[in-house]
């Protein structure tokens, strides 16, 4: 079982983003759960299709990651605003008590 899961975003083409394993599980109940279903092909990588963009889940995979300036950055910017709905959005739809946190300590 590899470290790192590749996302495959719905940008046309599609953009595959490597991510840490452990970062979407700790990260995420729902990326927990659907990594530990068992794999079709033992050997291979895991490979998760999304409903969202690179730029709309980029940030949410950089606050799974740690990446925190990353998203501060985005988050600071009042134009951005778009970015902390996106945001919001996924922590819910992904289940992400380390999101949430995250939002919170940043209002």
């Amino acid at each position: 079982m590899s470290d790192k899961v590749q996302l495959r975003t719905a940008d046309s083409p599609p953009v595959v983003l490597e991510v840490s394993r452990a970062a979407l599980v700790v990260g995420s109940r729902v990326f927990a759960d659907m990594l530990s279903l068992p794999a079709p092909d033992k050997t291979a990588d895991a490979v998760l299709d999304l409903h969202e963009t690179e730029k709309d889940i980029k940030p949410f995979l950089q606050l799974l990651e740690g990446e925190e300036e990353g998203v501060a950055t985005l988050l600071a910017s009042e134009t951005q605003i778009s970015v902390w709905e996106t945001l919001a959005r996924l922590v819910d739809k992904f289940d992400s008590p380390v999101g949430r946190l995250a939002l919170r300590s940043k209002t």
